[in-house]
Order: C-alpha cells, then sequence, then structure tokens
C-alpha cells in the first residue's frame, strides 16, 4: 500500500494520517463532551496542536514517550489526539495499577513527562514514586496550553514508527511493554 496524500481520501497508512483527516473532516461537529464541557473537532485540534508544542518542547518524541496516567476525561483525548498527531510515542498508564506498578512503567518506558490528575499524583507521591516532570490536569495544564505556540510543525510519523507502548499486568512478573506502531487499517 502506498501512502494516501493528505485529503485524497486514498487508504489511511499511519494513525498521524487517521487522526488529522478526521479533525479536518469533521471541524464542525462536537467531538467531545465531558462534564458539561463540549468540544468541536476543531477546538480539538487547536488544544492537541497546542499539547503536541508543550510535550515537545519537555522532549518527547518518537522514541521518547510521555506517560498518561489519567481517567476517561477530556485530557486524555486531548494527549491521544496530540501524541497520534504528531507521532509522539506514548504510554496508558490504568489508573487501577499500584504507585509502585506506575513508577516501575514510567521508569521503564523512559517517559520524559506523566500526565495526571492531582488525586492520582497524590497517591503516588504518597508511596513515594520517583517520577521525571509531572504535568497535572486543571489550571498547570491550562496554563501550558495557553503559553504554547500554535504551530503544525510536526514530524511526518512512517508506518513502522512506535505510536503506543502497552504494558502488560506482569501477571508473571514486572510489566512488560508492547509497541504498537503507527501503521493504520
Amino acid at each position: 500500500r502506498g501512502r494516501a496524500a493528505s485529503g485524497s481520501g486514498g487508504p489511511v497508512t499511519t494513525t498521524q494520517e487517521l487522526v488529522n483527516r478526521s479533525l479536518r473532516r469533521h471541524a464542525h461537529r462536537t467531538a467531545v463532551v465531558d462534564e458539561g464541557r463540549r468540544l468541536t473537532y476543531a477546538q480539538l485540534d487547536l488544544r492537541s496542536r497546542q499539547l503536541d508544542r508543550v510535550l515537545r518542547d519537555t522532549g518527547c518524541g518518537d522514541t521518547v514517550p510521555v506517560a498518561l496516567y489519567l481517567p476517561d476525561c477530556s485530557e486524555y483525548l486531548e494527549a491521544d489526539v496530540a501524541t497520534g498527531r504528531a507521532g509522539i510515542l506514548r504510554v496508558g498508564i490504568g489508573e487501577r495499577l499500584s504507585a509502585d506498578e506506575v513508577e516501575y512503567i514510567v521508569a521503564d518506558s523512559g517517559a520524559a513527562v506523566v500526565i495526571t490528575t492531582t488525586d492520582l499524583l497524590e497517591r503516588l507521591r504518597s508511596g513515594g514514586a520517583q517520577l521525571p516532570r509531572v504535568v497535572t490536569v486543571g489550571e498547570e495544564y491550562e496554563a501550558l496550553l495557553a503559553d504554547a505556540q500554535d504551530d503544525e510543525a510536526w514530524r511526518t510519523a512512517a508506518p513502522d514508527d512506535a505510536a503506543y507502548l502497552m504494558y502488560t499486568s506482569g501477571t508473571t512478573g514486572r510489566p512488560k511493554g508492547a509497541t504498537h506502531t503507527q501503521r493504520g487499517r
């Protein structure tokens, strides 16, 4: 399969192309409703571009991931879209994991940034977890987005580039990471 030209309607070959095409195609439709807050695809597009800039400025990229230790919320979706569109490696961490498991996954993955909530961060800190840079959802997160430059200068991801780093539950010992590529279906 060949790469589809942007907006050509041809086959999608990467997660990045799928995300970018969907954001453009549905710009004025509602993308997410979270606790009374509505975002259109155009607003999700803008916020994800701003978050992409924040993540790249803190060292995240195609081989240095961002860890998302979040409940289901609009910020999780923004981070997922930002990483998918920018070719940034993402590690999703379940909120039910122990502080030790979360700390291990963050360290093992080499994440440069952890995005989380103040409640989840408190749980980690009470367990003595050592973490890289932490961004908490709320005022800090919103301030970073507000200060971020809005640009579309992301790298183009190749189909075999890493997109997600998913960790097993560790039933036979420590959790193990499995990489999923950008290749679309």
